[in-house]
């Protein structure tokens, strides 16, 4: 599956995602892809293309998420 990391990532996005992502390592690839699920990839994904203003796309990546905890607050912020 893929990550934010597979969607040219901008370092303006890394700064911005990491805001967002609170406790979580974003900026480094390594660190990111450590204990990361599906539902955190596609909570990622969609903060990204909600932040590139692409709502088609990220509705798309939200719709995959399982957890209904996560998609709420994901929508409500």
């Amino acid at each position: 599956m893929d990550t934010i990391y597979e969607h040219n990532l901008s370092e303006e996005e890394i700064k911005i995602l990491s805001k967002m992502a609170t406790g979580r390592v974003i900026g480094i690839k390594k660190y990111y892809l450590y204990n990361l699920d599906n539902d955190l990839k596609n909570a990622d994904l969609y903060r990204l293309y909600s932040i590139r203003g692409k709502n088609n796309i990220a509705k798309k990546y939200l719709d995959k998420i399982e957890d209904d905890i996560l998609k709420y607050y994901l929508v409500k912020i």
